[in-house]
């Protein structure tokens, strides 16, 4: 991972309209989401569940590793851009691997509609829980 700010990826150009999209949610005080709940192939498209169940099996019995995980790293010269940007991919990475996840989690909740649900969105309350400042008060 790159030691040098200017090396690193923009995550918040990278997750500019998903921010623009939360703020306008937030002054419209109405339900949005960035990420369904539903295993649907509209939202994460047709082979997604294939390559969630592809990465489950290919993690079994391997070790875990985080690479190129976003917080390693001075942190102190980021600014406001970055941090939000680098929140919103907190978000998006865990998203990414909904199927993944599901498929983890199907070991332990019965189905896998009920363990997309259990292994996605409630990864990230729980991301959003532990990150956010109201957590730590």
């Amino acid at each position: 991972m790159p030691q040098n700010l200017s090396e690193r990826p923009d995550f918040f150009a990278r997750h500019r309209a998903l921010l623009e999209q939360a703020v306008a949610a937030t002054a419209s005080r109405g339900h949005w989401t960035p990420y369904p709940e539903s295993p649907s192939t509209s939202a994460y498209g047709e082979d997604a569940a294939k390559a969630g169940e592809a990465a489950f099996h290919e993690r079994l019995g391997a070790p875990f590793e985080l690479p190129g995980h976003p917080a390693s790293g001075p942190r102190r010269a980021a600014g406001p851009d970055a941090r939000a940007g680098a929140a919103a991919e907190i978000l998006a990475r865990p998203n990414a691997a909904s199927f993944d996840r599901a498929r983890r989690a199907a070991h332990h909740r019965p189905g896998l509609v009920r363990a997309f649900q259990a292994g996605g969105r409630s990864t990230r309350e729980c991301t959003c829980r532990r990150t956010s400042p109201a957590a730590s008060s």
